[in-house]
């Protein structure tokens, strides 16, 4: 997992209730078709940066990037490359798991399980 990437899973379990919270950010932000194909088990629909960074918001990307050492467009790209495959994994039965079970997926995503 990339940096960029943990650190916006460690602000939305902090901050805005993890998983379903990124859910309910991206579909409100926009992207809630490309989200259904991420979350589904088909093919992963791509998105570019800039969709991310409309859907996230400016100052959660700029928090992000600060955090990460990037700039904000830098944030946004990386989101972009790794959210498809990263909700994917954390969606593994084709719907956005309980907050209980999150853990675990996490884990496998992080290779920590």
């Amino acid at each position: 997992m990339s940096d960029i990437l943990g650190t916006l899973l460690t602000q939305l379990t902090k901050n805005s209730g993890g998983i379903n919270g990124l859910v309910s950010k991206l579909t409100s932000g926009g992207l809630g078709q490309q989200l259904q194909s991420w979350i589904s088990q088909g093919q992963n629909q791509q998105v570019s940066g800039e969709q991310v960074r409309q859907a996230l918001g400016e100052e959660q990307i700029n928090r992000l990037a600060q955090q990460a050492g990037t700039t904000p467009d830098e944030a946004a790209n990386q989101l972009a490359e790794k959210l498809p495959g990263a909700v994917d994994k954390l969606t593994p039965e084709g719907f956005v798991p309980q907050p209980d079970q999150l853990g675990s997926l996490l884990g496998k995503l992080t290779g920590k399980s």
